[in-house]
C-alpha cells in the first residue's frame, strides 16, 4: 500500500512545491514592476521640475549640481 501512495504524495508535493515557486516569483516579479514604474514617475517628476527652473528662471541644472557638490567637500588644512 505504501509503494502506491508514496510516489503519489511525493508528487503532489513537488506540484504544491513548484506552484508556490512559480508564483512566488511571479509576486517578486509584480513588485519590481510595480517599483520601477514608481522610480520612473519620480524621475520624470524630478526632470519637469529642473525644466520649470531652467524655463522659468534660466537655472542649468549641470551648474546647481556642481556647486552643490562642491559645498558638500570637507575643507582641506
Amino acid at each position: 500500500m505504501i509503494l502506491v501512495w508514496a510516489p503519489l504524495l511525493v508528487l503532489v508535493g513537488g506540484l504544491v512545491f513548484l506552484s508556490g515557486f512559480f508564483a512566488g516569483t511571479r509576486l517578486v516579479s509584480v513588485v519590481l514592476l510595480r517599483q520601477e514604474r514608481r522610480l520612473a514617475r519620480e524621475r520624470q517628476a524630478v526632470n519637469d521640475v529642473w525644466q520649470r527652473l531652467q524655463l522659468r528662471y534660466g537655472v542649468d541644472r549641470d551648474e546647481c549640481v556642481s556647486d552643490f557638490l562642491d559645498r558638500q567637500q570637507p575643507f582641506s588644512m
